[in-house]
């Protein structure tokens, strides 16, 4: 998954590659690279399961910092009170998504939720460019004032 990611993006930024649709199956190759690091080695590692070796779990969680986020946000958002408590309202942070989607049957109903089905794949799609530029540093901000970042692992 690091090759399927790295390789296309080094390909990409050495300006060799010239052709707009080889440029495009790059990216979305490294995607495929991205999404199976979020998905395999970080998320695996970050639960310390990927590996045996605790250093090993350790220093493959930070491929999350490799693709765009924060592997120490991600396990306290994740491992702490996502799996800590699981689906409850204002606690875990994968079911508060933005006003438009709605993933609680606590959450307020609007209207325009009965179309959620449709323009969910679009807000999907956004998601990564806002925590790479705007999600973790609310986190990290929100979880320094609940106590959870010490000098430890700050």
């Amino acid at each position: 998954m690091l090759s399927l990611f790295l390789l296309p993006m080094i390909i990409i930024n050495s300006g060799l590659i010239t052709s707009s649709a080889m440029l495009f199956i790059l990216y979305i190759i490294s995607g495929l690279g991205m999404a199976g690091i979020g998905m395999g080695i970080m998320h695996d590692a970050i639960h310390g399961s990927y590996s045996t070796n605790k250093h090993v779990n350790k220093y493959l969680g930070y491929t999350m910092n490799l693709i765009g986020a924060n592997s120490t946000v991600w396990r306290i958002q994740h491992n702490v009170l996502h799996h800590t408590y699981t689906n409850i309202d204002q606690t875990d942070d994968d079911i508060n998504p933005p006003a438009v989607l709605r993933f609680s049957p606590h959450a307020k109903k609007y209207w325009l939720h009965k179309f959620q089905h449709i323009y969910v794949w679009f807000f999907y799609g956004l998601s990564t460019i806002s925590w790479i530029t705007s999600k973790d540093f609310v986190r990290i901000n929100r979880y320094r004032k609940k106590g959870f970042f010490t000098k430890k692992n700050e």
